[in-house]
């Protein structure tokens, strides 16, 4: 799994970066064979204002479509990243989750009631 950090409005510096790397990674670490890259997007909303303004976004993809996306805003970035890995490791299971859901129908006896109408 490969964990790009990005950065918009703001510096970080690398103890955030490696603050990202750790939570977003063990967030994930479960899924990593499912999931090949995972995008961590940091931003400053509105500048130097102040107040609840930076926002983390991660996205991660794999393998057959596998995707997911969750984001928060909070003071600091270190909180919007906690934050933003809990919602993606919630989310990556749900979408895995379906996948097998829907994996495990029996599509067979649909097609067969339709041929016998």
């Amino acid at each position: 799994m490969d964990i790009q950090i990005r950065a918009h409005g703001l510096k970080l510096s690398a103890a955030q970066r490696q603050h990202v790397e750790r939570h977003v990674g063990s967030a994930l670490d479960r899924f990593e064979h499912k999931l090949r890259t995972v995008t961590v997007m940091v931003e400053d909303l509105n500048g130097p204002k102040g107040g609840a303004d930076t926002r983390c976004r991660i996205r991660a993809r794999g393998d057959r479509g596998l995707a997911a996306q969750a984001q928060a805003t909070d003071v600091s970035v270190e909180a919007a990243v906690d934050r933003a890995a809990g919602g993606i490791g919630r989310n990556v299971a749900k979408a895995v989750s379906r996948r097998r859901d829907f994996a495990g129908r029996d599509r067979t006896s649909l097609a067969g009631e339709r041929r016998h109408r």
